[in-house]
């Protein structure tokens, strides 16, 4: 698994920042990115349900908090890239080769 960290306009310099930013709160948080990115896509699924409160998407207290790390790691990442203090354009994705693709 890898992280990518894409932010419009960012420098190299910038990214790798942004990137060991977003490292740090996976580690505060005791979390494997892989988790959090779970927890990420579990309250996603949830919203596009229109946030049933019991249904087969019904997000989970631990859905919850791994959402939480995620987003907290992509606002830290970008943050990092910023030149003025503002929150920049850009995306943290986890990228999983097909090979190591986890069970469903």
């Amino acid at each position: 698994m890898k992280l990518l960290l894409d932010v419009k306009g960012a420098t190299e310099e910038q990214l790798v920042a942004g990137m060991a930013a977003a490292v740090e709160v996976f580690k505060a948080a005791d979390m494997r990115p892989l988790t959090a990115a779970e927890g990420f896509f579990a309250l996603e699924a949830w919203d596009d349900e229109s946030f049933p409160e019991e249904d087969t998407y019904a997000l989970t207290d631990e859905d919850s908090a791994a959402a939480a790390v995620w987003l907290a790691a992509t606002k830290a990442a970008l943050l990092a890239c910023s030149v003025d203090g503002s929150e920049p354009e850009g995306t943290l994705e986890l990228l999983i080769p097909e090979d190591d693709e986890p069970d469903l």
